[in-house]
């Protein structure tokens, strides 16, 4: 793609390539979100 061309998606798609959800939904996103949110509480309280 160069340069010239408008990126047809708006800036929040990087940041979902980013943390790895590209093709999740926002719904699914936030249900990730918050099984790793459970995930590291339940981590931290094996740790602990």
């Amino acid at each position: 793609m160069t340069s010239s061309e408008p990126d047809p998606r708006p800036d929040t798609t990087l940041d979902r390539e980013l943390s790895g959800a590209a093709e999740l939904t926002p719904d699914e996103q936030r249900e990730l979100a918050e099984r790793e949110a459970a995930s590291d509480r339940e981590g931290s309280r094996e740790r602990g």
